[in-house]
């Protein structure tokens, strides 16, 4: 399989999502962040590995 990134995401530069994870709508990367699990929908997630550190905000 393959990870599956939906609609509206926001991947830092240098983040490195690792598996058969899905990235759901309206989820915010932080920069150089490695993601091991699936991230529900409109959250921010941040580190190594990355962990969810709130809602996420529109990025225009």
């Amino acid at each position: 399989m393959y990870n599956s990134i939906k609609n509206n995401v926001f991947i830092g530069a240098g983040a490195t999502i690792l598996g058969n994870i899905t990235i759901n709508n309206g989820v915010n990367i932080a920069a150089s962040s490695v993601v091991t699990k699936s991230v529900e929908e409109g959250m921010t997630v941040a580190g190594i590995p990355a962990k969810v550190i709130g809602k996420a905000k529109k990025i225009q």
